[in-house]
């Protein structure tokens, strides 16, 4: 309570300020009416800097923890797919889907999964490759590639991509990352 209450006083003594006369009586002088016009100058900076630290904490942190951009709801993983992958059993009463095997000249698979409550109408990624316990990309190039697929929210899919490797390197034992670029929201309905 004691905490509180200090800080309750310290917040009035900001607010009243330096020109604080408490009520003007009549009849009320010219230096009276000077400072009540002082007092009400300094209240209004003082709420125009509480106003501007608002905003600078909601723009600056806030907005983007409670309302993360779309690029950053999309998740996105790679991994060398050979065609032996198992996939998972359906749920009881539902037809098995035919898995998708990522083989030949499109070994990588990506999937992607939308997180967010918008429809995405285009993912563009990149994809690196890089061997166990080293960091360097052993990709021939990571272009930025696109995804037209459209994504409901809540939702993901699978698709095969080619990466091509630099010599030397066994695309199966690499490790692949899949990084989002940017994204568009679906508009149309």
């Amino acid at each position: 309570m004691g905490v509180l209450f200090t800080a309750g006083r310290v917040c009035r003594t900001i607010w009243n300020g330096p020109f604080y006369i408490g009520k003007v009586t009549r009849p009320a002088s010219v230096g009276d009416v000077l400072m009540k016009l002082l007092e009400t100058a300094w209240r209004l900076v003082v709420s125009a800097a509480l106003l501007a630290g608002v905003v600078s904490i909601w723009f600056g942190y806030l907005n983007d923890k409670l309302f993360p951009p779309l690029k950053d709801q999309i998740e996105i993983s790679a991994s060398w797919d050979d065609g032996t992958m198992v996939s998972l059993p359906p749920k009881i009463g539902v037809k098995a889907d035919t898995p998708l095997k990522c083989e030949g000249n499109w070994p990588v698979r990506v999937q992607f999964f939308n997180r967010s409550s918008k429809t995405v109408s285009l993912v563009a990624f990149s994809i690196q490759a890089h061997q166990p316990n080293r960091s360097m990309d052993v990709s021939e190039y990571t272009p930025t590639r696109e995804s037209d697929v459209i994504i409901p929210p809540r939702m993901g899919y699978s698709q095969c991509w080619s990466v091509p490797i630099k010599p030397g390197y066994d695309p199966s034992k690499l490790i692949y990352e899949a990084n989002v670029d940017w994204v568009y929201e679906n508009t149309s309905n």
